[in-house]
C-alpha cells in the first residue's frame, strides 16, 4: 500500500475531495501555481507528480477549508 493512498484514506473520513485545476507555471522546486475554479494558489505536488504549463491536474482539496492540499498529477480529457 503506497504513502499516497494511505494518506488519502485516512483523510477520506474528513470531506476532502478531489478538483480539476490548470497550471500557470512553477513556483518552485515540486510546487506550482495552479487555478482552480477562478482562484490561483501555490500547490506542493505529491509523490513526485509533475505537469507543465496549461495542463490539467487533479488536487486533493481540504474540505475544511476549500484550499488544495497537493496536486496529484495530470489528467486527460
Amino acid at each position: 500500500m503506497s504513502r499516497l493512498y494511505r494518506a488519502i484514506k485516512a483523510l477520506a473520513g474528513k470531506g476532502d475531495r478531489a478538483a480539476i485545476g490548470t497550471v500557470q507555471r512553477l513556483a518552485g522546486p515540486g510546487r506550482y501555481m495552479v487555478l482552480v475554479a477562478g482562484t490561483e494558489y501555490e500547490v506542493p505536488a505529491v509523490g513526485g507528480a509533475s505537469a507543465f504549463d496549461g495542463q490539467a491536474v487533479a488536487c486533493l482539496m481540504s474540505g475544511e477549508t476549500g484550499k488544495p492540499l497537493g496536486m496529484l498529477g495530470v489528467v486527460s480529457p
